[in-house]
């Protein structure tokens, strides 16, 4: 028997904010990064409806997960909140999730652009299986202002997670939805890029299903190949869907390898091209059409993770993992004359 976590609610749409005020909270602890009161709205109309509703409103604005960590610790000591509200970057998302995990206070998730940074807490166990907020606001106004650089790392960070879902997940309600967010977040994630507002709205809401599939795939965080590359690079200090967005072509690839069919379905029902055999290669080439068309680089070397601090840590690695993430490391070099015809063909 398969058990799906979703939100019990989902909200979508300007404005949407005031929803968080449905179940008549008077006690709320809003979480937000100091950068999204400058590219959002969103952040005071929480306040002016939290006036409205005669609801108090404690508000802790840091960027560092693990400080914005101890300082709700703090805050919990003294007083309980009814439900903690995370309203910005992915690494606010994650840190009320854990909170939520340890207190067992509801969470509500506004995201800028996605739902999760990948970050984890030394201290919080509770993140090796994620827990789904209780209401996710997806408010149209987080992502319009947003910066595209940002947009293009964490659309594609969130690409690679929904595919591997799609690739890996054993239930067939987990793949439809990780399919649906595929074709949403590949068909929007160029143009919101380059600004378009709606590609901007459809993008935020590809993410956020995006990050369902993920969070329904698998029993264990170890079991995702994506989650194992974030792991294993954390000591490099780079963040989890900028090494998801510079290895997306290379994850795909290496899952791939044992789920070609599977591959070959979602570029079918993409449309990527009428041949079968070709169509799964040829969605991977377009995807890597895409990371340059955004100026994303094409290897975890090229953002500055240190070769020779790799080469020691990989020693560590299972065999399951060492040739995919040194292909994330170095690059993704097609070599056969299969996706040579595809390079000819695109």
């Amino acid at each position: 028997m398969a058990v799906i976590q979703l939100p019990e609610y989902i909200y979508t749409g300007m404005d949407s904010i005031g929803r968080v005020f449905d179940n008549n909270y008077k006690n709320i602890l809003l979480l937000t990064d100091t950068e999204v009161e400058k590219s959002s709205s969103v952040v005071s109309a929480f306040f002016q409806k939290a006036q409205k509703h005669s609801a108090r409103a404690e508000h802790i604005a840091c960027n560092d997960p693990a400080e914005l960590f101890s300082l709700i610790q703090e805050k919990l000591v003294d007083e309980t909140p009814e439900i903690v509200v995370a309203l910005g970057d992915g690494k606010i998302i994650d840190c009320a999730m854990a909170v939520s995990s340890m207190s067992g206070i509801p969470y509500c998730a506004v995201p800028q652009v996605a739902p999760t940074a990948l970050w984890e807490s030394d201290n919080v166990e509770a993140h090796l299986s994620r827990k789904i907020p209780s209401v996710c606001i997806l408010d149209p106004d987080m992502i319009v202002g947003s910066h595209s650089a940002k947009i293009a790392y964490e659309g594609l960070g969130m690409l690679s997670l929904c595919t591997e879902s799609f690739l890996l997940a054993g239930d067939r309600y987990v793949k439809a939805v990780a399919e649906t967010a595929f074709g949403r977040i590949y068909e929007n994630l160029f143009d919101a890029f380059r600004g378009e507002i709606s590609a901007r709205e459809n993008l935020l809401e590809g993410m956020y299903w995006a990050y369902i599939s993920f969070v329904n795939s698998h029993d264990f965080s170890w079991e995702s190949p994506c989650y194992r590359l974030c792991e294993f690079f954390r000591p490099f200090g780079i963040d989890g869907l900028s090494l998801l967005a510079v290895s997306c072509v290379q994850i795909i690839k290496s899952i791939c390898n044992k789920n070609a069919d599977s591959l070959q379905q979602l570029a079918q029902r993409l449309d990527i091209t009428p041949q079968k055999e070709l169509s799964g290669l040829l969605l991977v080439e377009k995807i890597r059409q895409l990371r340059a068309k955004m100026s994303v680089p094409s290897c975890i070397k090229n953002i500055g993770a240190d070769e020779e601090k790799f080469l020691l840590l990989s020693d560590e690695l299972s065999e399951e993992d060492k040739q995919m993430f040194f292909d994330c490391y170095y690059s993704d070099y097609f070599n056969s004359k299969l996706e040579e015809q595809v390079f000819r063909g695109s």
